[in-house]
């Protein structure tokens, strides 16, 4: 990844950012990433390059065009679908969850609000299974998880809700904040419920093809990047098992796009925007929220991503990483890549 690429779509560097491109090259070569990396200040991209593998098994390089599996980040995209219904007036965000799925039983209790914002009081399907579920539905959910268990049938919606309906209640909702991806899995339901289309569907039609996302898809398995652990084995989970919470694959021009046309206010209006990164109790929908930047983490079983915007900056920072969160934090990466832009050109 040097600065003698040839300068097209998969590596961009900005007139006035060389010595920023030498920076992010020296320091990204030393932490071995494997991954892709963005920043784009005023709406327009400063600097955008791959790293590393796409592919140790094939040795493909990687490069800004690839797609990688952007777990949690995929909630932002689940929030806008929600405030794009809202803005229809097909749903309202203090409607309770019993208005579109009856069968669970706490629904009556807790609104769309409450999921949006983490605080339904709902204990995490994924990150809690073996706590508080039941073991009989904890194993048939871990041998169906398994992407490559093809003796399990997939994930069907029945399932999870009958999953669900077996655990406890953590608390009263609305009352605390507790990063749970039960409730953007809830809402991955609602979208398809109140919209008649599929979740994918949806996004497809609402937000990637107006975006231009031209590689953007809801389809664990489909990225151009691959992830393995360390000892060069990989794992991935059925798309079913993420939905409406982590089961979008994306490459960094994708985002790129998506961040832009968001804050443009070319998806949802400035109003819905400012309920979107309103900050209730450090988390708005489907972003962290504090007063200088709003982001948020991903990672699924070899993959981990993060993005942060700066509103008071115009800037935006992306980085992809095709390996565990445990070997590289695409989080820290991030953020130093933030203050390395600071120390070059916004110094």
């Amino acid at each position: 990844c040097s600065a003698e690429k040839s300068v097209d779509s998969t590596y961009f560097v900005a007139d006035n950012a060389a010595a920023l491109a030498e920076d992010i090259e020296s320091y990204l070569t030393k932490c071995d990433f494997n991954g892709a990396v963005m920043i784009a200040a005023d709406g327009k991209p400063v600097y955008a390059s791959g790293f590393g593998t796409a592919d140790v098994k094939t040795g493909a390089e990687c490069t800004a065009l690839d797609t990688f599996e952007i777990g949690s980040l995929s909630k932002q995209f689940t929030a806008a679908a929600i405030l794009m219904l809202c803005e229809k007036g097909s749903m309202s965000l203090d409607d309770t969850l019993d208005s579109f799925i009856p069968e669970l039983t706490c629904g009556s209790s807790i609104t769309i609000r409450n999921l949006l914002n983490m605080r339904s009081g709902l204990y995490d399907y994924i990150n809690d299974a073996h706590t508080f579920f039941q073991r009989d539905f904890v194993d048939e959910y871990l041998a169906r998880a398994d992407a490559d268990n093809d003796s399990e049938p997939d994930f069907d919606r029945e399932f999870l809700l009958e999953y669900i309906n077996n655990a406890p209640i953590r608390t009263e909702p609305d009352s605390d904040f507790y990063y749970c991806n039960t409730d953007y899995y809830l809402l991955g339901l609602v979208i398809e419920r109140v919209s008649g289309m599929s979740y994918q569907q949806f996004l497809s039609e609402n937000i990637f093809t107006p975006c231009g996302m031209l590689t953007a898809n809801n389809d664990f398995m489909n990225t151009t990047a691959r992830g393995y652990f360390s000892d060069g084995s990989t794992l991935s989970m059925r798309t079913s098992t993420a939905l409406g919470c982590g089961s979008v694959n994306a490459s960094v021009y994708d985002l790129y796009k998506w961040y832009t046309a968001l804050y443009d206010g070319r998806l949802i209006s400035q109003e819905s925007l400012g309920e979107m990164t309103e900050n209730v109790g450090g988390y708005g929908f489907g972003v962290i929220c504090s007063n200088s930047m709003w982001y948020h983490g991903g990672s699924t079983d070899v993959f981990n991503s993060y993005a942060a915007y700066y509103p008071n900056d115009s800037l935006l920072v992306i980085a992809l990483a095709n390996s565990p969160i445990e070997q590289t934090s695409s989080t820290y990466i991030g953020k130093n890549l933030w203050e390395l832009y600071r120390s070059n050109i916004a110094a």
